[in-house]
């Protein structure tokens, strides 16, 4: 199914990569602006990194578990690319932390999210910079007093590392 008809159906859900990307104790926010296609989303903060899962991706992901979470596939690193550029820690590797399904909304009930957690040594480069603005590492505290700013998995995701720190290793 093409995806712009599949984002009119709310029957149909869409399986996306959510990444979160850490350094020092500190996550990479940002906005999306008014020229990114996905209009629910525009002028709201997000921990997140995201994009669909797409048809070029269906012959390797037959290759790979995508459910298994200490494998990283290659859609992976294709969204990283596509998102933003990290210099990954070498100390701590990419990893699976678990799905993200909210159907309170059509949003959220249209995609379902393989979130993953992305260590990296602190330099970034926003690859679609017109499309996602106001980048920046915040911390956990700034993050927490400005919660209602973010998107809905963007609060889901901040409530599981407020609860959950220590299963994500030592960068956070």
């Amino acid at each position: 199914m093409k995806r712009g008809i599949a984002e009119e159906n709310t029957d149909v859900v869409q399986l996306v990569s959510y990444f979160v990307v850490l350094n020092n104790n500190k996550l990479l926010t940002h906005k999306r602006s008014k020229r990114q296609p996905e209009k629910r989303l525009v002028n709201i903060k997000s921990v997140g990194f995201s994009g669909h899962i797409m048809e070029s991706d269906a012959d390797k992901l037959y290759n790979f578990d995508m459910f298994e979470p200490s494998l990283i596939t290659p859609y992976i690193n294709r969204e990283l690319a596509e998102e933003v550029k990290v210099k990954l820690n070498p100390d701590f590797p990419i990893s699976f932390v678990g799905y993200i399904w909210e159907p309170s909304d059509a949003l959220g009930k249209q995609h379902l999210g393989l979130m993953y957690i992305v260590p990296c040594d602190g330099s970034f480069t926003i690859m679609e910079p017109g499309l996602l603005t106001q980048a920046r590492f915040e911390s956990m505290v700034d993050i927490n007093s400005t919660i209602d700013n973010y998107t809905t998995w963007s609060r889901m995701v901040i409530n599981y590392l407020n609860n959950n720190k220590n299963k994500l290793g030592n960068d956070i």
